[in-house]
């Protein structure tokens, strides 16, 4: 008995067991998919809105970058024209002047700058002793031939042929003009060679010759004229050959001159006789700029004195009134032209006459 209600006890505990696993889950609930609601078709789908992966950062204004004095993309890969000068071997004598003169680092500025270069064939042109009287006085002498190479303007080619004249860092004026074949040329016959080239604080253009400073500078410096410029000091004619002229100005070397009488020398150089002396120095000196191309076909030049200076062309050189013959140094200058002559052009006559 006990063990048939033991049993029935069991199964019923059992029973009640299986029960309660099934109530607690013993088998899943299914949870059914809903079904969306169908979209109307005459109902725009809007597009779902990208999200950018990063926020571009603002970039800096051309003007803005200006100002920070960061040259701009147009610039940036361009030399300067320090650098042009430097890379250049045709232009190491210009360059090693700058440097002499202590003024390369200007060139490094911002500008803008213009600058006529003289190539080193142009600064051997010069007469001898010329380039070294000017390297004797690296911050007068030599600073002033080193700016009056420089204008402190971006000037293309366009606004070159545009002007007649331009100022340099100097003071000195440079006139422009095209000759015939359409080359640029400066004060007369400086001529611009070959394509300029172009630098990020300005514009380089090669010049055939140096640019040299007025009549009066020139001859303080050149050691074949120092009789006649002291004759023409005492006079008081070297104030008038600072002047704007134009000029040309036959310069008898100081061979020409020491071969007068010494009585009659010393006369012309102490100007005991100012007016005389005057009237004999203004005889070489011409109111014109004249070239020697056009000089030998010139004829017959008026000079600012009271006589004419009649020219002509023997076995390729050039004679004057039959006394003097031209030198080598033909030098162009701010204001006009030096011809060197080995003799003079008239006597001093009424020096003579006084002695």
């Amino acid at each position: 008995m006990y063990n048939k209600l033991y049993s029935k006890e069991v199964w019923k505990y059992l029973f009640f067991w299986l029960l309660f696993l099934v109530a607690c889950g013993g088998t899943p609930e299914v949870i059914p998919t809903p079904v969306p609601s169908p979209v109307p078709t005459d109902t725009p789908v809007p597009a779902a809105t990208p999200v950018p992966t990063k926020v571009p950062e603002p970039t800096a204004t051309l003007a803005a970058t200006a100002t920070l004095g960061v040259v701009p993309t147009a610039t940036q890969n361009l030399p300067s024209v320090a650098q042009i000068l430097a890379d250049n071997g045709r232009f190491s004598t210009f360059k090693t002047a700058f440097e002499q003169a202590n003024l390369d680092e200007a060139l490094g500025d911002p500008g803008p700058f213009t600058l006529f270069v003289p190539t080193n064939d142009a600064f051997a042109k010069l007469p001898s002793g010329l380039f070294d009287a000017f390297r004797a006085d690296p911050k007068g002498d030599l600073s002033d031939l080193v700016l009056g190479h420089v204008v402190n303007d971006n000037l293309a080619m366009t606004a070159l042929t545009a002007l007649t004249a331009v100022t340099t860092a100097k003071g000195d004026r440079i006139s422009l003009q095209k000759n015939s074949d359409g080359t640029l040329l400066l004060n007369g016959s400086v001529a611009v060679v070959g394509e300029p080239l172009l630098a990020w604080n300005g514009i380089v253009y090669v010049v055939d010759t140096v640019l040299l400073p007025d009549i009066a500078d020139l001859l303080l410096l050149l050691p074949q004229f120092t009789l006649l410029t002291e004759a023409l000091d005492a006079a008081g004619m070297m104030p008038q050959l600072h002047e704007s002229g134009p000029f040309t100005l036959f310069a008898p070397t100081d061979a020409a001159l020491t071969a007068l009488p010494q009585e009659l020398r010393q006369q012309l150089l102490q100007a005991a006789d100012t007016a005389a002396s005057n009237g004999f120095l203004r005889n070489h000196l011409v109111g014109q700029q004249l070239l020697q191309p056009t000089l030998a076909a010139a004829g017959t030049v008026p000079t600012l004195g009271d006589s004419e200076i009649v020219v002509t062309l023997n076995d390729g050189f050039v004679h004057l009134n039959d006394t003097a013959q031209l030198t080598n140094i033909v030098l162009p200058a701010a204001n006009g032209t030096i011809f060197g002559i080995d003799g003079l052009l008239t006597m001093p006559t009424t020096l003579a006459s006084d002695s």
